[in-house]
């Protein structure tokens, strides 16, 4: 109903203008067609604008009182298929850009390889694939090392599954709460952030022998300040959390084999960095 008012408005005001220029002797006919047909589509594209605003504020409102409740952030593309498709292939077609995901993409690329070197790895888990173009670099790399990457959303992983075949590479729906299988490494990349402290515990407790974190941050606005991983701990993030991670990691039982910080990539924010810390643990 408000957006059938808004149009007739318009319709109204183009009425007014067309019947002036036809009493000027104008083609107030032609005048009417072309500004009542290019105003809609105007008005359409402003009231979309508009709606996808008021929900990316409404998600960001409940996914931080999820947050404040200790409760995982479900995300949207979770439950919104075509939401789903766009992000996935906004990654997908940035897959070789230089600085792609603030340049996390090379980063955890890096940290992946080192310590797929390590002959002991035979099985690789990923925490949350979303799309999983580095997991298929790797996996063709290392054919003798088998991959998994978990994701909670089914379409992200059909579109990983149409894109991403290999007889090494395998893909899995649910949560990484869920699994009963054994892995010797893990990747979380960005994606450690929305899990509680509690459950980052249980996930790093769960056998493995190499654990892999990358991650963004900057200016964090519960500290007023940039976060310190010398001297801070689990605090409100943006829409999750910043954990300590080297902390983390020596708390459950692991030794910081690498820990490396470099300034981000990211076009609209200048204060971000990135993580990257790679523990090593308990036997496989």
């Amino acid at each position: 109903m408000f957006n059938s008012g808004i149009f007739d408005s318009c319709d109204i005001c183009v009425d007014v203008l067309a019947d002036s220029i036809d009493s000027a002797g104008g083609r107030g006919k032609m005048v009417r067609y072309i500004l009542r047909k290019r105003i809609r589509r105007a008005i359409g594209a402003m009231i979309y604008l508009f709606h996808e605003m008021f929900r990316e504020c409404e998600e960001m409102r409940e996914d931080n009182i999820r947050v404040q409740q200790g409760l995982p952030i479900l995300g949207r593309y979770m439950t919104d298929p075509e939401y789903a498709s766009i992000v996935w292939h906004s990654y997908y077609n940035g897959r070789d850009k230089k600085g792609w995901g603030g340049g996390l993409k090379e980063y955890a690329y890096l940290g992946m390889n080192l310590f797929h070197r390590v002959p002991q790895v035979k099985s690789v888990l990923n925490v949350g694939a979303m799309c999983a173009y580095m997991d298929y670099k790797l996996a063709r790399e290392y054919p003798d090392t088998k991959f998994y990457g978990i994701d909670l959303s089914e379409d992200v992983q059909r579109l990983n599954k149409e894109h991403f075949a290999l007889l090494n590479l395998h893909f899995l729906t649910g949560s990484v709460f869920d699994l009963d299988m054994k892995f010797d490494a893990l990747i979380m990349i960005r994606t450690a952030k929305h899990f509680t402290k509690a459950e980052i515990k249980r996930i790093f407790n769960a056998g493995f022998k190499y654990i892999l974190i990358v991650d963004i941050f900057g200016y964090c606005d519960t500290l007023k300040r940039m976060y310190n991983f010398d001297r801070d701990d689990t605090v409100l993030y943006g829409k999750g959390r910043a954990h300590n991670y080297p902390k983390l990691l020596k708390a459950n039982g692991y030794k910081v084999m690498c820990q490396e910080v470099c300034k981000g990539e990211h076009p609209n924010r200048p204060d971000l960095y990135n993580i990257m810390v790679i523990g090593e643990g308990g036997k496989i």
